[in-house]
């Protein structure tokens, strides 16, 4: 009996630290030196597959840097991107046909650290909807909601997703909106947006199942 306790204590043990390897614990911040080549290291331009409705093709991409430096990634080369409210918003503008589409966006908002969830699902839900769907279940590994809309700009009638996620203390919200007839060029490319983000303070990818892979780099060292 006694033999039988302990390798059933031991089983716990080890069960345990397997659990402690596999729970990620709190990023340690980088260094303001470390932040700065992490954003200089990153290629100007780099080569996306995207796979609009099951086709796979290849666009180019160009890097930028979020509002204040909190975060960097890449958006389609040619696409216009703007920080309108300083550190707390950037729009990218989708450019078609050498057109930019004031009917479309993708828009990244950062919340104040005082701004409680409830709060930060109250904000996330964009002016001028049609319709607004929370979905039940995450499609991504790093939200805690989302959801699909439709809305008016202007005359026109859009459709998008919104996502709400956390970092370093703050909500913040990612969505996109575009007329229907854009769905196949524009929503892959939010999608690869989102899956080259890199948050600066970190290093860290926004997407950890996919922006590491996809980023093909190593932390910088001071």
């Amino acid at each position: 009996m006694i033999r039988r306790a302990l390798a059933l204590a031991l089983l716990a043990a080890l069960l345990a630290g397997c659990g402690r390897d596999q729970a990620r614990g709190p990023v340690a911040p980088l260094t303001p030196e470390r932040r700065l080549k992490l954003i200089q290291r990153l290629r100007p331009t780099k080569h996306v597959t995207l796979a609009p409705e099951g086709a796979r093709t290849q666009a180019d991409f160009v890097r930028f840097v979020g509002p204040c430096s909190l975060f960097v990634g890449y958006m389609p080369k040619g696409w216009i991107a703007m920080t309108p409210q300083g550190c707390r918003r950037l729009v990218i503008r989708p450019v078609i046909a050498g057109k930019a589409l004031a009917t479309a966006a993708v828009v990244a908002e950062m919340a104040p650290a005082t701004m409680d969830s409830a709060e930060a699902s109250d904000r996330a839900v964009v002016e001028n909807i049609v319709a607004w769907q929370w979905h039940a279940e995450r499609r991504e590994p790093w939200t805690l909601r989302e959801a699909d809309f439709a809305r008016w700009v202007g005359l026109k009638h859009t459709v998008g997703a919104m996502y709400l996620g956390r970092h370093g203390g703050h909500y913040f919200w990612v969505y996109a909106y575009y007329p229907l007839e854009y769905l196949d060029v524009i929503r892959p490319r939010f999608h690869a947006i989102l899956d080259t983000w890199l948050w600066t303070d970190t290093g860290e990818p926004l997407n950890p199942h996919k922006a590491r892979a996809a980023s093909g780099r190593k932390l910088p060292s001071d």
